[in-house]
């Protein structure tokens, strides 16, 4: 058996336009706006969710892991990533990010 790895030497900016796609194709719905933030629904659960007081944006472990896998990045560099499409996408302010753990019910 004869396995073939190719390697691509993409820019960064090409990379992230490639990682903001992806984000764009999970047909994320938003639930439960209220003056203190939002959840970001993926799959019938929260993939993340926003407190516009604090500015904090909470990123579902799940959404993690499959992010780390497909794109073979570290945890943080996910997160960097999640927290650049979150702001440009929903033209907020994001100061802090948090983890948003799928078997936790999440309450502002």
């Amino acid at each position: 058996m004869i396995f073939i790895a190719m390697k691509y030497i993409i820019s960064e900016q090409r990379f992230e336009r490639l990682v903001n796609k992806y984000l764009n194709t999970l047909d994320f719905m938003d639930d439960n706006h209220n003056e203190d933030g939002f959840a970001v629904i993926y799959n019938g659960s929260e993939a993340m969710a926003y407190r516009n007081r604090h500015k904090k944006l909470y990123i579902s472990t799940d959404l993690i892991k499959d992010m780390k896998s497909i794109f073979n990045l570290s945890q943080k560099e996910v997160m960097d990533y999640v927290r650049i499409w979150f702001r440009n996408e929903y033209d907020v302010e994001v100061k802090t990010l948090w983890f948003l753990f799928p078997d936790e019910p999440f309450t502002y």
